[in-house]
């Protein structure tokens, strides 16, 4: 390949008539030229060295395939060529043919034949339908009644909206995409990626095998997914199984793996005794991971959202057309408003709490984060930190987060709350420390402990196959399979995309095996301890038990012991219209409100004294 390119090279004293030949011979290979299917967007255009025109630029799968998009800029090359001088014509030859190397090396250096066979002999079918099309928002879903086999399907779709209006991001968004081997057997296993992230083509067809499909599908969530007591994202997840099954024989799907994270995966487990589906792999949310007062969290924020966009009317059938007439960049921006106002404690648009564990269990693996909380879910990350945050927001935070709505004794836990998280771990002065301490405790409150709850609940029953880990880096899914940063994680998300592709095919995550480098990654309740797996960032797994135990012992035993005891002093509110005291007013660190309360009451009663010695005396 060095020589080819060094023949060119020292071609300089070429005829003049090269040009019109390479004009030819572009014209003749664009007779013939490459499948739709076989590239990629030319939307994107860069300029090219040394100035003069901008020519289309294409991103470069490895193997044999990659070789068939240098070809094709070998065709733009000379085409551009043509119409410029003959060191340009050198210099496109030059471009391809070094091309053509790049990507035999590229396939080489991700996988080799192996994946270069993988990425050739992946079927695409992207952007299928599977529910009727819909005018309006917040309606159920309806099955797609008729398949349409005649579209080519060689599009990815738009994505469903998350929080913010993107250009890639749509309401019209019901639509999956299935990523299968050519030589697929009947039946062959799926894994099912419930998301709404944009990933990459190329890093989905590595887990592509004989054995095993890739189906990536997307639904509504937040506000479009649920509001108030109304659940329509479910409706998505179900129409998704009913379609697979209805294609299964076109498809050659067998039996289905989901994955899914947050609040895709709250709605999925809502339905999980209505859908045909044999495994799941769920992040970062669960049916019991809920924050404080959720409860009430759909009814505020709907209520909220009504009266913004003045859609406060009588009916609730006006109130919801109301809505749907607003235009999309208006509601977005209404949405994010009310978003805003529940900050710290996450996004107040999420499917209603549903504490009822389903009966029926399927083998799951749950994954969480290692200390802090899912940044998409509306917590604050680290990117909120300011110079502006003080002790008095820390103060604010606290009284919502141990409110005297539903604990009685609230300002007793708030003071021992911030003696467990603050006093005896660091500065109260520090801002930046009182940040990250108010981050952690939301994870432990509002992800951990639920977790580990429903993990050790469903581990009781023998009948249940549970597995439980923590892993190294942020939102591991979708940063494994998105373009960027793929080096510096390789050795997390080789071992991460194992675990799917095994756990999909095999029925678990890893092999019976004693080796340090690749132990085995155990069930709940399947050793002496109950032991879970820590992927650290390097990819290296470990194991550990006592899952968060610090923070499982202070609202698990603590919290519910203290909050029952009958503290004298404890103000109650005598009359039902009366208001509670704001939290915000009370120094919970010294409870001035009861010192004061006293001190009010101690004149009270000498100015009653006074009054009675006075009539006495008369």
């Amino acid at each position: 390949m060095q020589d080819l390119i060094a023949a060119v090279d020292n071609q300089s004293n070429f005829m003049e008539g090269s040009r019109a030949a390479g004009s030819t011979m572009a014209d003749q290979l664009l007779d013939d030229p490459m499948p739709m299917d076989r590239r990629t967007s030319m939307d994107q255009e860069v300029p090219r060295e040394g100035g003069g025109e901008r020519r289309p630029s294409w991103s470069t799968p490895p193997g044999p395939e990659g070789m068939g998009y240098h070809l094709t800029g070998l065709v733009t090359d000379l085409n551009f060529a043509g119409n410029n001088d003959r060191q340009s014509f050198f210099e496109g030859i030059r471009h391809a043919i070094g091309g053509i190397g790049n990507a035999f090396m590229e396939g080489s250096h991700h996988g080799g034949a192996a994946d270069k066979g993988v990425q050739y002999a992946t079927q695409r079918f992207l952007g299928i339908p599977y529910a009727e099309k819909f005018e309006t928002r917040f309606q159920q879903s309806r099955l797609l009644s008729v398949f349409d086999e005649r579209k080519p399907y060689n599009e990815w779709p738009k994505r469903c909206i998350k929080n913010q209006l993107e250009p890639q991001n749509s309401e019209d968004c019901l639509y999956l995409s299935i990523l299968k081997h050519k030589d697929a057997q009947d039946e062959t296993p799926v894994l099912l990626y419930l998301t709404n992230e944009e990933l990459s083509e190329r890093k989905l067809k590595r887990l592509v095998s004989k054995e095993l499909t890739i189906v990536v599908a997307h639904a509504r969530q937040g506000v479009y997914g649920s509001l108030d007591e109304r659940i329509f994202s479910s409706s998505d997840i179900e129409n998704i199984f009913l379609f697979l099954q209805n294609e299964k024989h076109r498809f050659k799907i067998g039996e289905i793996t989901v994955l899914a994270e947050e609040h895709l995966a709250e709605a999925f487990s809502l339905v999980v005794e209505k859908i045909d589906v044999k495994r799941a792999i769920l992040f970062s949310g669960n049916a019991l991971t809920r924050s404080i007062g959720r409860e009430r969290f759909q009814r505020k924020a709907a209520n909220r959202l009504l009266r913004l966009s003045q859609c406060d009317l009588p009916a609730e059938a006006q109130a919801i057309d109301c809505l749907r007439a607003l235009p999309i960049e208006k509601f977005t921006e209404l949405t994010k408003s009310v978003q805003d106002s529940f900050y710290p404690f996450g996004d107040p648009f999420r499917v209603p709490v549903n504490r009822k564990v389903a009966n029926r269990q399927i083998p799951t693996i749950y994954g969480l984060w290692k200390d802090k909380p899912a940044e998409s879910y509306g917590y604050p990350s680290i990117d909120n930190f300011t110079a502006d945050f003080t002790y008095t927001d820390f103060k604010k935070f606290l009284a919502g987060f141990l409110p005297d709505s539903t604990f009685k004794n609230g300002a007793l836990l708030r003071r021992l709350s911030l003696h467990h998280h603050i006093h005896t771990k660091g500065n109260k002065k520090d801002t930046y420390f009182l940040f990250e301490s108010m981050r952690k405790m939301l994870f432990e409150r509002d992800f951990a402990i639920p977790m580990e709850r429903l993990v050790m609940h469903l581990a009781k029953s023998k009948k249940n196959s549970v597995w439980l880990f923590q892993y190294g880096i942020d939102n591991p899914p979708r940063n494994c399979l998105q373009d960027g940063g793929w080096e510096d994680i390789e050795p997390f998300c080789e071992r991460l995309l194992g675990y799917y592709a095994r756990f999909a095919t095999k029925g678990a995550p890893s092999e019976p095996s004693c080796s340090a480098e690749n132990p085995t990654f155990p069930a709940m309740r399947s050793t002496k301890r109950d032991y879970f797996v820590k992927i650290h960032a390097d990819g290296r797994p470990e194991w550990d038990f006592d899952f968060h135990r610090d923070g499982v012992a202070f609202w698990t035993d603590l919290i519910p012991a203290l909050n029952e005891l009958e503290l004298v002093g404890r103000r109650d509110a005598i009359f039902p219209e009366e208001q509670e005291i704001d939290p915000l007013d009370v120094e919970d660190d010294a409870q001035a409100w009861h010192k004061a309360q006293a001190v009010e009451g101690r004149k009270l009663a000498e100015t009653r004294a006074e009054k009675k010695n006075g009539n006495e005396e008369l």
